[in-house]
């Protein structure tokens, strides 16, 4: 699964490893303590999955300490989690975990085993038993209304304004809030799967069909047939790519429900397709990756890879990333997707770890043979640090065009030419995460939660201060101040020339999730929360609550603050006050941060767009 900018791997032992989906190397290793009895669930950068005593959960970025919860019994349900709540059940029992502080605040207690957990939004969770469905109010953990289930055989979703019920061939929508039937529809069939809500229609499948139905009467607007198994629905902004009865793969218009093409080779399609902006990328058991044109199915390339192909391809940029192999050993392959070549080759028996670091036409690997440098235009070896131990790969960055390798125990400066040392630094400690670079100076956390900067020409350390919290976003250097933002909330600022503290600022809510910097202040954003601070003191100038958590960090542009939020919608801000100049809706979440051109402002958008706004 792709989590954040991470791509996370659950083995057939039982661990789990991270890469990066651009480069395909490996970022970090993590071997649960308890076995995984549940699905992997990842809501911004956590990760969380349930084991036979309680759940984990842990930061993609900071995998080295993640946090338990225990439970008297095995969660094998995936747990939710939405901002600062974590939702997990176990037995006839469903707790919620207020991760601001760590504690329960409430244990629900079920007449029936609970099932699994259908969904969450912001005032309820939705939970099924072998009887009925539950919502449960979450300030309370008291249940607002419970519906019994007519059939054995229910399946819903939960929506922000309704919720979706289909038991036997009946389709109810109710009321969150109160559980009430807001309108009943018969169907001619059983659906086999939740229904899903588009924009303007709802799509019900059930054995063999797919139908979509109007918001108002009983018949469905349209109805196309599928295959009965393995026909994974894509959903694209005007398209619906599954497999037809024969197994081969097709495309329907999403409002019209008319055939707009089918592919004449998916009956050996292994995996659902992956969109691009309008292109279709499918993979095949063969070892086949194909481009397709999303409009009349035409191939642009085809690229075998050699090896059998099972999991859907996974776009990240420009390229696509593929788990080729059928058992262990597999092997991560990237493809640019311009061209459908190979531009990197990964097996997973003995790969790098971490991020590699780039000085010029360098590249600095870290494996556990040691530290190997390859010249980016020839693609030869430039030299080779073999390891001395057995201790962990260390990870490597780059600062002031010189290789700074992170050891457990202190930093080392490395010539990127000639692999030779200019500096060490002793600390006694490791660095959590990577270092800021500014004003001649790196800026850093170790463990034990400590501040600390040094000397980024000779190493030299310059001054230490306790933070006495965790960080929840790497450290960022701002002109001549440092900010370390933690998941307590609070915004802390340290001059970087002697270690004073400038302020402390403590935000109410959820750990901050971003960070920008411009002329008159700091912006923090805390999900649907966006506070502005004063460079000079840390007083709060203004704070706004959107209508949806910020997915990126802010940009500043003259006197606008622009932000981009999960719900796909730009809006731009008076950086004086916080009022609104004006919001633009794409239709998708945000994907980057907005890059402003002259007077153009850039947006990407998780629907395959780039949009440009003047």
């Amino acid at each position: 699964m792709l989590c954040k900018d991470h791509l996370v791997l659950l083995d057939e032992r039982g661990e789990l490893e991270a890469l990066d989906p651009v480069t395909g190397t490996v970022l970090w290793h993590h071997q649960p303590t308890l076995p995984i009895l549940s699905s992997l669930v990842c809501e911004e950068a956590r990760l969380t999955y349930g084991t036979a005593n309680g759940v984990f959960l842990l930061d993609v970025h900071a995998p080295q300490r993640p946090v338990f919860f225990a439970s008297p019994e095995p969660v094998r349900t995936p747990p939710l989690l939405r901002g600062q709540r974590l939702v997990f059940a176990w037995g006839q029992h469903v707790s919620l975990i207020d991760l601001s502080s760590g504690t329960s605040p409430w244990t629900y207690q079920s007449r029936d085993p609970v099932l699994r957990l259908e969904g969450i939004e912001d005032r309820l969770v939705l939970v099924r038993t072998p009887t009925r469905f539950l919502a449960i109010e979450l300030t309370t953990g008291f249940d607002l209304w419970q519906h019994q289930l007519p059939d054995t055989e229910a399946h819903a979703s939960l929506g922000r304004d309704d919720i979706l019920l289909a038991t036997g061939t009946k389709l109810r929508s109710l009321d969150p809030a109160t559980g009430e039937l807001r309108s009943e529809r018969q169907l001619d069939c059983r659906p086999t799967e939740a229904p899903r809500r588009t924009e303007a229609a709802v799509l019900v499948r059930c054995a063999g069909l797919l139908f979509s139905l109007g918001p108002e009467g009983e018949k469905p607007v349209w109805s196309l047939p599928l295959a009965s198994r393995g026909a994974d629905l894509v959903l694209h902004d005007r398209l619906i790519l599954t497999s037809d009865p024969t197994g081969h793969l097709a495309a329907w218009h999403r409002r019209s429900g008319r055939l707009l093409w089918t592919s004449p080779f998916a009956p050996t399609a292994a995996a659902p397709p992956a969109l691009g902006e309008d292109q279709a990328f499918v993979v095949t058991s063969s070892g086949s990756l194909i481009a397709l044109e999303l409009d009349t199915a035409a191939q642009r390339w085809r690229h075998e890879v050699g090896r059998p192909l099972s999991h859907p391809p996974m776009l990240h940029g420009d390229r696509a990333v593929l788990v080729a192999g059928s058992r262990n050993p597999l092997a991560l392959v990237g493809i640019d997707l311009a061209r459908g070549a190979i531009s990197w080759h990964h097996d997973l028996v003995s790969p790098p770890v971490g991020a590699p670091a780039q000085v010029e036409d360098v590249l600095l690997l870290s494996t556990s043979a040691g530290l190997e440098a390859l010249d980016l235009t020839k693609g030869t070896r430039r030299w080779l640090l073999p390891a001395k131990d057995r201790v962990s790969p260390p990870a490597v960055t780059a600062a002031l065009n010189r290789f700074l390798i992170l050891r457990p125990d202190g930093l080392v400066a490395l010539d990127p030419r000639h692999g030779t040392r200019l500096w060490s630094t002793a600390l006694g400690t490791s660095l959590l995460g990577p270092l800021a670079e500014g004003r001649g100076l790196l800026f850093g956390i170790t463990a034990g939660e400590q501040v600390r900067a040094f000397s980024a020409t000779t190493g030299t350390p310059l001054w230490l201060q306790d933070l006495s919290a965790d960080p929840s976003l790497p450290p960022a250097i701002f002109a001549d101040r440092g900010i370390v933002a933690t998941r307590e909330g609070n915004l802390h600022c340290f001059v970087l020339n002697n270690g004073g503290r400038c302020w402390t600022s403590a935000l109410e809510g959820e750990a901050i999730g971003a960070l920008a910097h411009g002329h008159p202040g700091v912006v923090a954003a805390q999900g649907r929360i966006v506070s502005f601070l004063a460079r000079a003191d840390g007083k709060l100038l203004w704070q706004q609550n959107l209508e949806a958590p910020v997915s990126v960090p802010p940009l500043f542009a003259a006197d606008l603050l622009i932000l981009g939020r999960t719900d796909g919608v730009v809006s731009a801000h008076d950086v004086r006050d916080g009022t609104l100049r004006w919001s633009y809706p794409t239709g998708a979440a945000i994907l980057a941060r907005p890059i402003l051109e002259g007077t153009t402002l850039f947006i990407a958008s998780r629907n395959g767009t780039l949009y440009a706004l003047r």
